[in-house]
């Protein structure tokens, strides 16, 4: 028995019914739990036959807790893959050819959208915006497990874009124009102490300096000139001393180059 006012839309309770021409149907709606044919489970509040507002999912693609809008995965929400990824933020974005997460449906909604942090299996997080369940917006940070830091605009899932960065755990840090997930344009290519401490200000191609670039080293000696594949090339470059190396020359030793 359904009062006149919870009726749907579009249907006047005013009008003549014949109840020869009337099927009755059952929907689920309100609060339930519901175990689908191919083994998912809904457990949450129902709408008209369709899971709708909040509740909990079970399926073989994981553990999901958060927002539903009419049957399809939308809002923010946790999911706890079950290849032992988690992804807690939003979500949205229509599939292409994935397998849906509720009612078996080859294209569904259900995938990370907009803003979400997503934490892999080894440690590795990536935290930023996402677009079709892989990161691709203006910004997005991504820590490896082993250290390694990736930050800046995305495109396909890789840093695409200006203001780029990514430091590695060896303690190389490059900035600046990355095309690809690779440094190119213009750019800097800074290497940490231990390893012999310079910095690469020019452009970049492939990751490497390319083209005219200045090299500064520890000591205050630069290098001006060509690069290729991130070395010196070619007679045209000038070498500056620093004055360190001034004092060294003048004083103690002599050092060629």
């Amino acid at each position: 028995v359904t009062a006149p006012k919870e009726l749907p839309p579009g249907i006047r309770s005013d009008r003549y019914v014949n109840m020869r021409n009337v099927e009755v149907v059952r929907y689920k709606h309100g609060n339930g739990a519901y175990l689908y044919p191919d083994g998912d489970v809904f457990q949450g509040t129902w709408k008209f036959n369709h899971p709708h507002g909040h509740g909990e999912l079970f399926s073989t693609v994981g553990y999901y807790k958060g927002e539903i809008e009419e049957g399809q995965i939308k809002g923010t929400g946790k999911m706890v893959f079950s290849d032992g990824r988690t992804y807690e933020g939003m979500w949205g974005a229509p599939t292409q050819c994935q397998h849906s997460l509720i009612n078996g449906l080859e294209y569904s909604d259900g995938l990370p959208q907009g803003e979400g942090t997503m934490t892999f299996i080894d440690g590795s997080v990536a935290k930023g915006l996402w677009h079709r369940g892989r990161p691709e917006g203006k910004r997005m940070e991504y820590i490896t497990s082993k250290g390694s830091k990736k930050t800046g605009p995305t495109k396909r899932g890789v840093l695409h874009g200006s203001n780029c960065t990514h430091k590695d755990y060896a303690g190389v840090l490059v900035k600046g124009r990355f095309r690809d997930d690779t440094w190119e344009g213009r750019g800097l290519y800074q290497v940490d102490k231990k390893f012999g401490g310079y910095t690469i200000e020019g452009n970049g191609q492939l990751g490497m300096a390319q083209g005219v670039a200045k090299t500064t080293w520890l000591n205050g000696d630069q290098y001006f000139g060509f690069y290729k594949d991130g070395f010196r090339h070619g007679t045209q470059g000038e070498f500056m001393y620093g004055e360190v190396s001034e004092m060294i020359r003048h004083g103690v030793q002599t050092f060629r180059y």
